[in-house]
């Protein structure tokens, strides 16, 4: 059960006011949350069904861990909170292990994420609804002086500790893009 495992993520789009012509920080953030966030989990909902988020202070890591062997498709993805939140808390396991593993799908988050559209804000928590669960709360602008929120509520599997071991970071070989220029001169 879920006792001292606490997540918060929060982005207020209302600092973005209307769309400026130079790049700062806040509407860089949007930029990112909606092409580049909204975009892998789009393209993991296309590979997968269920993939594992694991949530360090500092990051988030998108993981598929299927036997390549066997037909399936593998993936890390590494994203450093600080480009999409402006407020990130996090209370793992303990001090020492200030981490969080689950399992979700995929789909059901890129739907949630894209009601993010015209969003005054997003708020993302881990709550326990008679089960684990993301929520995603977004606040949409309205005429009126009542703010409208939308709630999504997504299952996930919280995967204990001992199980972590299974989700470490893949090596990989160090790659040499330097004969790429020569290979697309002899493609032409």
């Amino acid at each position: 059960m879920i006792k001292n495992i606490y997540m918060y993520l929060e982005y207020d789009m209302s600092k973005i006011g209307t769309p400026v012509t130079c790049w700062d920080t806040v509407y860089g953030n949007l930029i990112l949350f909606y092409f580049f966030l909204l975009g892998v989990v789009n393209t993991i909902s296309k590979l997968t069904k269920t993939c594992t988020l694991r949530l360090t202070t500092d990051k988030l890591y998108f993981i598929l861990s299927d036997k390549v062997a066997n037909g399936g498709v593998s993936m890390w993805c590494e994203l450093s909170q600080g480009n999409f939140f402006d407020e990130f808390q996090l209370e793992g396991v303990s001090t020492e292990h200030n981490e969080i593993y689950m399992d979700l799908a995929a789909e059901n988050l890129s739907r949630a994420l894209k009601t993010a559209h015209n969003a005054k804000s997003l708020k993302i928590k881990l709550t326990n609804k008679h089960c684990p669960c993301i929520t995603v709360a977004v606040e949409l602008p309205s005429l009126s002086r009542v703010s409208r929120v939308v709630t999504h509520d997504i299952p996930v599997g919280v995967i204990p500790k001992k199980l972590w071991n299974d989700f470490k970071e893949p090596s990989v070989p160090d790659f040499d893009v330097s004969d790429l220029k020569t290979y697309f001169l002899l493609d032409e």
